[in-house]
């Protein structure tokens, strides 16, 4: 197991997709803060800013892309089989690349924050503050969980599907706020179940919560990002390996 975690952190940090999205995170973190000077009331600071990107999903969008593009990569090379014929259970791939997925998730998330703040000394020099380190790590650390769970649906239906570009457009199309629709349905569906009833099934799912969590939320809500996060993280990991599994190869 530690070597295929090994193995696929190597190739993370060896593979092209990686540092094109990367690019993409520094040149985005510019971009964005050149965009704030006419909101700069509202986004005084970094973690203004960062709240205004989370918000905008912009994460899920390159998530949907670049990590597709590494689950699937020993899918389209064929290697894949030639590693589930030399393990026991093959849900080790999954976990492996789970890991290696939520280390690309921390890299990008310390690359942006430095990104934008070094982006606002050199736009704006001192107009803008930082804000309070334990304020940037509270919505770091919650946007993490939050995005990871994110990131292992989509592993999940990497290893479904085994398609590419399904699984970059149902990424994508869940980053737009498609599934805002179904949600909208269910609740309706609700009060015809228990009238008594009165839930918003959205504020349990990680895409809502990852463009609706500000530090203004209290503190439970806060813990249910979180917690929200860690589930998706678990239900998807688990349902992937349970496909592999279930196949002869991945």
């Amino acid at each position: 197991m530690l070597n295929l975690i090994k193995m696929d952190l190597y190739r993370l940090l060896h593979t092209i997709s990686t540092w094109i999205m990367m690019a993409l995170l520094i040149v985005s973190a510019f971009f964005c803060v050149a965009l704030t000077s006419d909101l700069s009331d509202r986004y005084s600071s970094v973690i203004g800013i960062l709240e205004m990107v989370f918000h905008g999903r912009l994460f899920m969008v390159l998530f949907s892309v670049f990590v597709t593009v590494f689950v699937n990569a020993e899918q389209q090379n064929g290697y894949i089989k030639n590693l589930g014929g030399q393990i026991l259970h093959r849900g080790q791939l999954v976990i492996s690349k789970i890991v290696a997925v939520a280390a690309e998730i921390m890299i990008a998330f310390i690359l942006f924050a430095v990104a934008v703040t070094i982006a606002t000394k050199i736009f704006y020099g001192n107009q803008f503050a930082i804000g309070s380190f334990s304020s940037l790590i509270l919505l770091l650390g919650v946007q993490y969980f939050l995005h990871l769970g994110f990131a292992c649906v989509i592993v999940f239906i990497c290893v479904l599907t085994k398609s590419s570009t399904f699984t970059m457009a149902s990424g994508i199309l869940i980053s737009f706020n498609i599934m805002s629709i179904v949600y909208s349905l269910i609740n309706k569906l609700i009060p015809f179940i228990s009238s008594n009833a009165d839930i918003d099934i959205s504020q349990f799912m990680v895409d809502y919560n990852i463009a609706a969590y500000n530090l203004e939320t209290l503190a439970n809500g806060s813990f249910r990002a979180i917690v929200v996060g860690f589930i998706f993280v678990i239900i998807s990991a688990v349902c992937a390996c349970i496909v592999i599994e279930k196949r002869d190869v991945l």
